[in-house]
């Protein structure tokens, strides 16, 4: 009984270890409140880029993102530069959001709430909304993540790309 019990144990540890760990697609980023993309500051590569929004670089890779799904918190890596988002700074507080290189750190760990029907909100691992900085809605403003007050520039699309396969994130 032990042994058969140990063997279901470790089944069923490897299936929830599977199902938590999955990439769920390509998405572009886009900013309700004003209509715009999350890309890297003009489209670029280089790691410790501020990451801003922009209808200049809607249809290039660089508003293209991965989505993997690790445990309950998501990484989130752009198809361009092959950096992840991370926190500029690990405060409690306002601070930029950029693209590093993927290291696993807690500081690229984001979560995905949905709010309503095609309405999304992109948290940090303090729990703080992503949103352009100062509720702006030009060109080249910078993404930060900031107290939540459940405003409108707190809110995101997130738009399936191409035609990979992609995961419904209330799965």
């Amino acid at each position: 009984l032990t042994s058969w019990y140990n063997t279901q144990k470790t089944a069923l540890t490897n299936k929830v270890n599977e199902l938590l760990n999955v990439d769920e697609g390509t998405f572009r980023i886009r900013s309700l409140s004003s209509g715009k993309y999350v890309v890297p500051a003009a489209g670029g590569t280089g790691s410790g880029t501020a990451l801003q929004q922009s209808d200049q670089y809607s249809g290039t890779t660089a508003a293209q993102w991965m989505i993997h799904l690790r445990g309950t918190q998501r990484q989130i890596k752009n198809i361009k530069s092959g950096q992840c988002m991370d926190l500029q700074t690990d405060v409690n507080g306002q601070t930029g959001i950029v693209q590093r290189s993927c290291n696993g750190a807690a500081t690229q760990d984001f979560r995905i709430g949905v709010l309503g029907p095609g309405e999304y909100t992109l948290r940090s691992k303090h729990n703080l909304a992503f949103q352009p900085q100062n509720g702006a809605s030009g060109n080249n403003v910078n993404i930060v993540q900031n107290t939540v007050k459940g405003l409108a520039p707190e809110k995101f699309a997130i738009e399936k790309y191409g035609s990979g396969p992609h995961r419904d994130f209330l799965e």
